[in-house]
């Protein structure tokens, strides 16, 4: 069984997510990969992009554990996230109250979103777990 843990937030590698986001929010982007419970591979977004503390979904970092263990995203079991969704979803409504122009969505439909964008088309939110 493969286990992928992600932690960091939802801008893409080229622009944020939300205008003006703090240092602070969900800042360390990490990607980490177990196969049966064994560690293959854990990398910091920041040691790819050269970008310091980045909040920056961590493309490159996903991308390092998969390719260590020559593997897609379509053979990963589980996606665990690093917060509870009722805690990553009043934080983004908070940042949502700021900025009107941003589009809503939950933590979950942008985990899905960004996963379908840089990996996989077929990526469902069934693989996500939230620890």
């Amino acid at each position: 069984m493969y286990v992928l843990g992600i932690n960091g937030a939802f801008s893409k590698p080229s622009k944020e997510f939300i205008p003006e986001v703090p240092i602070w929010f969900y800042h360390e982007s990490t990607a980490v990969l177990f196969k049966d419970g064994e560690l293959i591979a854990a990398v910091e977004e920041e040691k790819m992009n050269r970008l310091k503390h980045t909040t920056k979904f961590g493309v490159n970092a996903i991308q390092y554990c998969l390719d260590s263990a020559g593997i897609t995203l379509d053979e990963i079991d589980i996606v665990a996230y690093y917060f509870l969704p009722s805690y990553v979803n009043k934080e983004l409504g908070l940042k949502y109250i700021s900025f009107p122009q941003v589009p809503i969505k939950s933590c979950k439909e942008l985990l899905v979103e960004r996963f379908r964008e840089y990996f996989s088309p077929h990526f469902t939110s069934s693989k996500l777990t939230f620890v």
